[in-house]
């Protein structure tokens, strides 16, 4: 029988911080990879570029063309 992976220190870490962040409860979300990225693909919102990543993009895009 073969089980689910548990999810990393970081996905755990990054489900907590989005549970608190929409007032939400986890329930068994930390036990599983599956259930954990779930979690986290429901609750993560998708935010706009910070100013270093723009000039990063930027910095390459003249560097390789």
């Amino acid at each position: 029988m073969q089980q689910t992976p548990p999810p990393t220190d970081k996905m755990k870490a990054l489900a907590m911080r989005l549970a608190d962040e929409n007032e939400v409860t986890l329930n068994g979300e930390l036990t599983s990879f599956r259930e954990c990225k779930t979690f986290i693909d429901k609750y993560m919102q998708i935010q706009a570029p910070t100013a270093r990543m723009i000039a990063a993009a930027e910095s390459a895009a003249k560097r390789y063309k």
